[in-house]
């Protein structure tokens, strides 16, 4: 069992402060629609707080995943003064991936920062993109990959904000991507650009607390 079969969680909500065992399982990942889908959604924070407070729901001692999927029940627990300092047993619960996580205290220990996903779909060949919850952006890594071109086509930022990082390639041209109105993070420096067209600006550096990075290129005019 990967994931909470829904019959078992609907002991929760019928019986009344039921606790619900489901320790020594396979269960690997966490949703928030868990718990959302049991309230009314018109507050999803306060939701899940007040299910968290009916349902005694035990997942320790299973194999979970600590990432992004996690985040935001981390996140309200951490930062709620009477979960985090209650020292219920229900919240030992302990990450099993990804390994630099493993047996560490979800609820206790994990940086918010650490929640994060590898994303696969329509990552570039040998870049890594990870959708990062708590800064709110992708982030996708093309360093060091002797790179000769912008890379097509990027994963959806979930967010819409993109952090690109293509520095130390042989990029001789900045094209114009799809994906460019997105881009809010370029690192571009040990490149090989001669110019920047007039849409690098327009699309990136005219958003706000954009960042760009072009050092080490070699560009000899600031566009217009």
């Amino acid at each position: 069992m990967r994931v909470l079969p829904a019959s078992i969680i609907m002991l929760g909500r019928f019986s009344g402060n039921a606790t619900t065992d489901l320790r020594n399982n396979s269960i690997s990942e966490w949703h928030d629609w868990y718990l959302l889908q049991y309230k009314d959604q018109s507050s999803q924070e306060d939701a899940i707080e007040a299910v968290l407070a009916e349902l005694l729901l035990d997942i320790r001692k299973n194999p979970l995943s600590c990432d992004c999927h996690a985040h935001n029940l981390i996140k309200r627990v951490q930062q709620s003064p009477f979960s985090r300092w209650a020292k219920s047993e229900y919240l030992g619960i302990t990450c099993y991936d990804p390994p630099n996580l493993r047996d560490q205290r979800a609820f206790y220990d994990v940086a918010l920062t650490e929640l994060n996903c590898n994303i696969m779909d329509n990552c570039p060949t040998g870049c890594l993109c990870q959708d990062r919850p708590e800064e709110g952006i992708l982030n996708v890594d093309c360093q060091w990959l002797n790179l000769t071109s912008m890379p097509d086509t990027l994963p959806r930022s979930p967010y819409n904000k993109i952090e690109l990082q293509l520095g130390n390639n042989e990029i001789t041209k900045f094209s114009n991507v799809s994906y460019l109105k997105y881009v809010t993070n370029m690192s571009m420096p040990d490149n090989s650009l001669t110019t920047l067209p007039d849409f690098v600006i327009d699309e990136i550096a005219s958003k706000e607390n954009a960042f760009i990075d072009f050092r080490n290129n070699a560009l000899t005019v600031v566009p217009s």
